[in-house]
């Protein structure tokens, strides 16, 4: 992950404040969440490291 990679994502997670954030379609799903979900994606898909962490279970 580069730098600049990591500066969006602590970007994207510090927005996670904002009430527009949680504005949700019929469906159940922000817009917001596409955009974390795809950039989160990419990330993982470049690092795979970075991939297995987000497959690990929460402990």
């Amino acid at each position: 992950m580069t730098a600049a990679e990591f500066d969006e994502m602590v970007d994207m997670l510090m927005d996670l404040h904002r009430p527009d954030r949680y504005t949700l379609d019929a469906n159940g799903w922000s817009p917001w969440m596409t955009e974390v979900d795809e950039a989160l994606q990419r990330i993982a898909a470049e690092n795979p490291g970075f991939a297995a962490h987000l497959s690990e279970p929460n402990r």
